[in-house]
Formats: structure tokens, sequence, C-alpha cells
């Protein structure tokens, strides 16, 4: 039997029947496909599926990961945030924590349930993993396989099914993990009020999520310093623009279902939506301290784009050219930075802190 109960269209809320080739309901005798111990509740496509499907296929764990070669190393890179999560939802992993219910939601190749998965500190903890990608869920698969899982205190299942509809019964899961997921949601709403359905009592939900303030005040910062300084780089427009047509067609839900990154949040909005859903409470977590924000962020951001020494030019200049494109990307970035610390400023203050400056946040939902 599954370790978690599902609900079928005969109306059964329960456990599924597991063999060899199926998952099946017991009262109705449905099946759902079982693809190595995988249950495979949907095959549908969506826009996204494709995308995702041919990085995990590739054998990388994420669209960042794409230059690492080693599998263990990219899943290695992620443990730390993956308990980052954890933490931020009040669990102490110094010491032992037991007996949870964990899901890990539109999991992708599943770096934060393998982190949970093989730690220590966790024990006697059921945790499912989904995504509408199977290659994701193959590439956790993979990489568990060479851990020593068999010796984690812990329990996992694994399916294939879409965020948007859900199968699992309700009161399920002590904590919900989505890790940027929400921003990819045209109706995101809907996905979290499914959320409130399947969370026990007082469960936990969280979420990290980009915020369109504190990413606004960094790409007017570049925008400016672009200016400024004259120095033109097209990904600083692109970036400028994808924020500021996602801020300004936020409610345009035809607009949106044609992109990967959908939504940039607004706390006051997070806040409403879970209040309507019925959540007791909702929280707002940067996942940066304010040190970090103020003497990482533009260099990282810039590391990202590709604008730091000749990174992003496509064809070979002469040297002489080659100095003077580095020094002006130099000069544009010392710009930024002074225009950006104008910003910080006015708005580093720890009342305003989420609200603005941090581009990144966890949100929590609690029931």
């Amino acid at each position: 039997m599954t370790l978690f109960n599902y609900n079928c269209d005969c109306s059964y809320s329960g456990p599924l029947k597991n063999n060899k080739d199926s998952y099946i309901c017991p009262n109705c005798q449905k099946k759902w496909d079982n693809e190595n111990d995988i249950i495979i509740f949907t095959d549908e496509k969506n826009s996204q599926t494709d995308i995702y499907d041919d990085i995990y296929s590739s054998g990388y764990s994420s669209i960042e990961q794409k230059k690492i070669n080693s599998q263990t190393d990219a899943y290695k890179t992620h443990e730390e945030l993956a308990y980052s999560y954890f933490k931020s939802l009040g669990y102490n992993l110094n010491n032992n924590v037991e007996n949870l219910s964990i899901l890990d939601v539109a999991c992708g190749s599943g770096w934060t349930t393998a982190a949970l998965f093989c730690n220590d500190k966790l024990q006697n903890c059921k945790i499912h993993a989904f995504d509408i990608s199977i290659s994701g869920i193959k590439l956790l698969k993979q990489y568990l396989n060479t851990q020593s899982k068999s010796n984690s205190k812990n329990h996992l299942e694994l399916s294939v099914q879409d965020a948007m509809n859900m199968k699992f019964s309700n009161n399920s899961f002590d904590v919900i993990i989505g890790s940027s997921i929400l921003h990819h949601f045209d109706h995101y709403e809907h996905f979290l009020d499914a959320c409130f359905n399947i969370l026990k009592p007082s469960g936990k939900a969280i979420f990290g999520e980009p915020f369109a303030i504190g990413y606004g005040i960094v790409y007017s910062a570049m925008k400016l310093a672009s200016i400024e300084t004259k120095v033109h780089e097209k990904s600083i427009d692109k970036m400028y623009n994808d924020s500021s047509v996602r801020i300004e067609k936020s409610g345009d839900h035809m607009f949106l279902e044609h992109l990967v990154d959908k939504h940039l949040y607004l706390p006051d909005e997070l806040f409403e939506v879970g209040r309507n859903i019925g959540f007791n409470k909702v929280e707002i977590k940067p996942l940066n301290s304010l040190e970090d924000i103020k003497d990482e962020l533009i260099y990282d951001l810039y590391k990202s784009m590709g604008i730091n020494g000749l990174a992003g030019f496509n064809v070979i200049i002469p040297y002489k050219k080659a100095v003077i494109a580095c020094m002006e990307r130099q000069k544009l970035i010392k710009k930024t930075i002074e225009i950006y610390n104008v910003f910080f400023d006015m708005f580093k203050s720890y009342f305003t802190y989420n609200r603005t400056l941090s581009p990144f946040n966890y949100v929590i939902f609690q029931k």
C-alpha cells in the first residue's frame, strides 16, 4: 500500500494498492501506471514540461547547474538551501525531527527531497516528491541510488502529477515545501487553496519566491547606471523590460500563460490571498541578511547575467578592445552599486526590509 492517501474519481480516499505494473484503487480498481515505483497520475504536458524534461533528461538538476558535470556536486550545492527552507519553518536540524509528513511539490529533480531524506536528524518522516516532468523524478532516483539511502531513517514516495490537480487526500501533510514554484503558476491562488486542504491542522507551507519591489529596485539601478555610463548591455534591458511587463500585466492571464516566469509578488497581495483562502498566518522572511544584500547582490546578479569580465561576448575581440570592454563593465558595476546604495540606505530598516530590498523571500502559510 502507498505511504499516503489519495483521492479517486469514485470518491474513495485512502492508500492505493501497489503491484509490479500499477497502483490500484481498492474500491473501483482504477489503475495508474507504476514506472519503477513512480506513480504516474498524469502524462499530460504543459507549456513548461518540455523545457525541464530537456534539462533533467540531460542529467542536470536545474537550469543553474547545467555547467556542473558531477550530479553529486549539483545536488550538494543545493543542500544548504534545502535545509534553510526547513529551518525557516522553525525546525532545528541540530536535533532530531521525527514523524513528519512532508511534501516536496513540483520538486523538479528533487534536491530538497534528497537533502531531507538523507539527513540523519530527520527520523521516521514520510516524504512525497512529485513533478510533472518524470525526467526530474528519475534524476532524483538515480542520485539517491548513489547514496546510502538504505540507511535513511525516512520513507519516500514519488509520483508524476500536475500541481494544479493534486491527488492527495485532505489533511495529509505537516509540511509543504515548494522551491521557486508559485511564480510559474498562472492561477497560483488555486494551487494555494489546494495546499490548504491537504495540510493537516496547524500545518505549514513554505515557498521561495521573487518579489517585485526588490527586483524592481535592482533592475532600475542597473538601467540608470547603464544610461549614465553609456555602457549598454542587452541583458540589462531584457531583465528590466521583463520585470516591468510582469508587474504591469500581473492580472492578464492570457498574457501570463505564455511565460515561464509569470509573477513578481507584492507582500500585500500574498497576505490577502492567504487570508481569503483561510490560512491563520502568512509570514514573509528574506532569504539573505541585509549585509549579504548590500555586499553581494549586485555582483551575483551581474555574474548570473554574464556581465563580468568578457563573459557574454560571442566573438573573439582584439586585446585592446577586450581591456576597454572590461573597464567599461567595471565602471557600469561600480555605478550600479552607487545608485543601489541610495535605495538601500532609504529602505534598510528592518520594518521595511521584507517589503522592499529583498528580491527573493520565503513565504510561509500556516493553516
